[in-house]
């Protein structure tokens, strides 16, 4: 398969990080076919649009690639483009902004979807990935919770019930964060006395967004409505499926693309390695560093990261004796680790937020639950990183030294309904021209 004449080579990991059967030699074959100096990576957060487009979340992005390499590439650089697939998906009813949309400039902070029908009950694909991300060691849990968002009663017991079914799940499988969780039990995992207020807040901001929660009216957080504290709890378990994708990601990471690309630079040390995340496969490609033993990856583009925005921190102002599960990770690239981000993501800027925040009060002071438990692909790393605009096609970055860097795309990242918000609008050829930059290829 190819993308305008550049050759899109398909990698599939399994949920251990396992490579299958006979892709190593496929990729190098290919490559060697391709005469390649170059590699583009991308790992994405889920598989394929569900919504009937044509090609890969990677074709799409990297149909840009191409003619900016024809107008402004390195002379004499041959680059191959490679699929990096692993076992995440998003639930289905999550938009997927047009794929043809270029930037829009003149974006505000405010979405203009107010009135959006809220999310139906999961259907059949998302509850299967419901299923697929616990188990079978949760599956009874697991269906009996979903069979409560499908039925939604008007019984406050029913409610406590999905509280507890959700509790269990968190406890039995929890989420060891990013370096930031030391010590610290999620809301999730707690047996919470007022069983409705979680899937109030939750519900509170869906409707802050703008989503019907309740067509009957009312003012949401005061006498809440079933019908609103359930599309709440529906919020509530995509974040505890993600949460299991989000771990997923990273054991993909570390164990199989990590060392997948150690074994390249072994066989092809002249290989340029650049890898592109979205999303949890944003955490996949972080966790791959910890794979390698040095500098074999050129470059990192780290496109609305979903997972803890303190990864790669040194140290954590909330907790001096700690840093980040990534710190220092950025050493083992030879350019930067440069992380995209945008205020109009709400999965990761309102939800993953949400989910995140410990049980008590937070810590050192620090007042906002976004600051303690933010993502990185709402306001990037933290926090010591270099600040960059997003530079328009053709103005080159000037990213002549290794490190981190923050780069502000929210006049591009700005289109998508919620819950999800833009967390998916990356397919734009300004974004596709930053690890061009960060690879030195253009």
């Amino acid at each position: 398969m190819d993308v305008g004449g550049l050759p899109l080579i398909t990698v599939r990991l399994d949920a251990d990080g396992e490579l299958e059967p006979g892709g190593e030699a496929m990729l190098l074959g290919e490559l060697a076919a391709a005469g390649a100096s170059d590699l583009l990576m991308f790992c994405h957060g889920w598989n394929g649009w569900s919504n009937g487009a044509a090609g890969s979340p990677a074709q799409v992005f990297f149909q840009a690639v191409p003619s900016l390499l024809e107008r402004f590439g390195t002379p004499g650089r041959r680059v191959a483009l490679v699929d990096v697939h692993w076992p995440g998906q998003r639930w289905s009813d999550e938009s997927v902004p047009a794929l043809d949309r270029v930037g829009v400039f003149g974006l505000t902070d405010s979405f203009d979807h107010l009135g959006v029908p809220a999310p139906r009950p999961p259907d059949d694909v998302s509850r299967w990935i419901t299923r697929s991300a616990f188990g079978l060691a949760q599956r009874e849990r697991v269906d009996e919770l979903l069979e409560l968002l499908l039925s939604r009663p008007d019984d406050s017991a029913a409610l406590k019930r999905a509280r507890v079914l959700i509790r269990i799940l968190a406890e039995e499988a929890p989420d060891a964060g990013d370096g930031e969780r030391r010590d610290v039990l999620s809301i999730l995992e707690i047996d919470d006395p007022y069983p409705d207020q979680l899937f109030a807040d939750f519900a509170l901001r869906l409707s802050e967004l703008g989503v019907v929660t309740d067509p009957a009216g009312g003012s949401a957080g005061f006498g809440d409505s079933a019908c609103r504290l359930w599309h709440g709890a529906q919020e509530v378990v995509r974040q505890i499926t993600y949460w299991q994708l989000k771990r997923r990601a990273a054991v993909v990471g570390e164990r199989g693309l990590g060392p997948l690309i150690n074994r390249l630079h072994g066989q092809r040390p002249d290989l340029g390695i650049s890898l592109i995340g979205h999303g949890l496969g944003a955490r996949t490609a972080g966790y791959a560093l910890r794979g390698l033993p040095s500098a074999e990856v050129r470059s990192v583009t780290l496109l609305q990261g979903a997972f803890s925005h303190w990864a790669f921190a040194d140290k954590l102002p909330f907790d001096p004796s700690s840093s980040g599960a990534l710190a220092g990770v950025q050493d083992r690239v030879a350019g930067p680790v440069v992380a995209c981000y945008s205020r109009h993501d709400t999965a990761v800027g309102v939800f993953y937020q949400l989910a995140a925040r410990a049980a008590g009060p937070d810590t050192a002071g620090f007042e906002t639950v976004g600051h303690r438990w933010g993502a990185l692909g709402h306001d990037g790393h933290q926090l010591a990183a270099r600040e960059f605009s997003l530079n328009p096609i053709g103005e080159v970055y000037d990213f002549a030294r290794s490190g981190l860097v923050n780069i502000d795309a929210s006049w591009v990242i700005g289109h998508g309904s919620p819950p999800c918000g833009a967390h998916s609008d990356i397919c734009h050829p300004e974004l596709a021209w930053i690890p061009l930059n960060a690879a030195g290829l253009c």
